[in-house]
């Protein structure tokens, strides 16, 4: 919470199954009007692509608000291919960034072996 405090939105949790990126964030609630949004790459940021995150209603504190977001990632993506991203949050006709301390969030492709007994 102390980061959330600091910057006004962070990265709270992540999950990958898959070619599916799941997330959570958390901003802090100063404005009833909020945008959060997650830039992300597949190609080292020639291009990007932003998508909405949702508002998790049940998950307010009252000082803190919750967004959930998915990204399905294509088929193409290859094996040891990277995802980055980075978290914006618009609020009161201000923008905030969680882009993991500069350095963005990456995901990385890898291939599982199936067990052998």
């Amino acid at each position: 919470m102390k980061r959330v405090y600091s910057q006004n939105v962070c990265l709270e949790n992540i999950a990958c199954q898959n070619l599916v990126v799941t997330g959570l964030i958390r901003v802090a609630n100063f404005s009833y009007i909020k945008e959060v949004t997650v830039r992300f790459t597949l190609d080292g940021w020639s291009t990007y692509r932003d998508i909405w995150a949702d508002y998790m209603s049940s998950c307010s504190d009252g000082k803190t608000d919750k967004f959930s977001f998915r990204i399905a990632v294509s088929p193409e993506f290859e094996v040891n291919g990277y995802m980055e991203f980075a978290i914006c949050y618009h609020a009161s006709s201000q923008e905030f960034w969680d882009n993991n301390d500069r350095i963005n969030y990456h995901v990385q492709c890898l291939e599982v072996l199936p067990e052998q007994f």
